[in-house]
């Protein structure tokens, strides 16, 4: 039984049912495993997963397939993968398409309300636009709505505020800029049009860590990996060198 809501997904299976005849009989009735993601854009993957006709809970024949993902994503998540973030994304990926495949159900789609069409609206607005200064008053002018309606809609489709998916996009474009490429704090800032103190509470907040520790914490890793690359072309040199004498 396959249990979905948004960046949840758990899979829940009768111990007994999965019983031969000659196995050995087990006191636990259920076995869990249990996945949670999350990203700016999950609450509109949900929604085209409910779309598609996918329910919170379904029944699968593709048992093995979920376990298998799964597993693969605990070890790759406890491993010490200079990419790790990367592989897992892949099959976060993996587990998402075999969920919307597995749950298609052409007769039982949503309909979609005018209203979902302009929130929708509201959301890719602020995707293209997060780094400008954006107001609820300047979003509720925009799209012609009341702005306690707007943020109604909003919480109500992605399970955000508008201002908590804005602090989402935001935090993850920093996080971008601190992995790959050299801009300061004050920088970022500069193009996020917001102080750059205010940055470092919002990033610690959600991180969990300061912008330098986590400049550094990465950079760290990078060094570590060029480090072991050099290391090992090193030893492939004198491998040549002994090969030839």
């Amino acid at each position: 039984m396959i249990s979905t809501r948004r960046g949840n997904v758990t899979i829940a299976e009768s111990d007994n049912g999965r019983q031969g005849g000659n196995e050995e009989k087990t006191d636990r009735l259920w076995s869990l495993q249990w996945c949670h993601f999350y990203s700016p854009n999950m609450g509109a993957i949900y929604r085209k997963y409910q779309e598609r006709g996918g329910k919170p809970v379904f029944q699968t024949n593709q048992l093995d397939t979920y376990h298998r993902i799964l597993d693969e994503l605990y070890n790759i998540a406890s491993s010490p993968d200079y990419v790790r973030d990367m592989r897992i994304h892949e099959k976060l990926s993996s587990l998402l398409i075999l969920l919307m495949e597995d749950a298609w159900d052409a007769d039982k789609r949503a309909e979609t309300s005018s209203d979902t069409i302009d929130i929708q609206k509201v959301k890719e607005y602020l995707d293209a636009n997060f780094k400008e200064k954006i107001t609820l008053d300047d979003l509720a002018s925009r799209f012609y709505i009341s702005k306690y309606y707007l943020l109604e809609l909003f919480k109500e489709r992605y399970g955000v505020t508008v201002n908590a998916y804005l602090n989402q996009l935001r935090v993850t474009y920093i996080k971008k800029q601190l992995r790959f490429t050299d801009e300061t704090v004050e920088r970022i800032a500069e193009e996020l049009h917001i102080e750059p103190t205010y940055l470092s509470r919002l990033f610690k907040k959600m991180e969990g860590t300061s912008p330098s520790k986590f400049r550094k914490t990465w950079r760290g890793s990078g060094t570590a990996r060029q480090r072991e690359e050099r290391n090992s072309e090193t030893e492939e040199e004198k491998q040549k060198k002994l090969h030839n004498i």
